[in-house]
């Protein structure tokens, strides 16, 4: 087996819309304030924990998910911050799904080991070359492709 090394991490655009998403919600909050005058203290708790917090749970959960891939060795990052490895000979089963609809082609690859899981989906950065290092390092007989029209 080469030596290989690449990183797969969600999609910058998922970061970048929930931030604009994020300024354009403080920029509201900043102007009705300013043409109003200060608001009912209610507002501004609803607001923040209704719209704010989401916004910046997900930019965190986006920014925060990463695997790495060097050789045999597979860390994962997962959007809670939790980081673990495991090396390509303790994957025990790799699902791979794909579905046609009619906004084109989606793709999930769920890895399994004995006591962990992580998916992977087309949209994130990297899935390709991520897809082609689990088709060509793990036995065929542990790869289950399921298509879906």
């Amino acid at each position: 087996m080469k030596k290989k090394s690449f990183t797969v991490t969600r999609s910058r655009m998922l970061f970048s819309t929930f931030l604009a998403l994020f300024l354009l919600l403080v920029l509201l909050l900043i102007f009705f304030t300013i043409i109003d005058g200060p608001q009912h203290p209610a507002m501004y708790v609803i607001f923040i924990f209704f719209m704010i917090t989401p916004c910046v749970v997900v930019m965190l959960w986006a920014k925060l998910f990463k695997i790495v891939v060097s050789g045999e060795k597979i860390t994962i990052r997962k959007g809670t911050g939790v980081t673990y490895s495991i090396y390509i000979s303790e994957i025990v089963q790799v699902d791979q799904k794909i579905v046609y609809n009619k906004w084109g082609r989606t793709e999930t690859i769920t890895v399994s080991t004995t006591s962990r899981r992580f998916s992977i989906e087309s949209f994130m950065e990297g899935f390709d070359k991520m897809s082609s290092y689990l088709l060509e390092n793990v036995d065929n007989s542990k790869i289950n492709t399921t298509t879906k029209s």
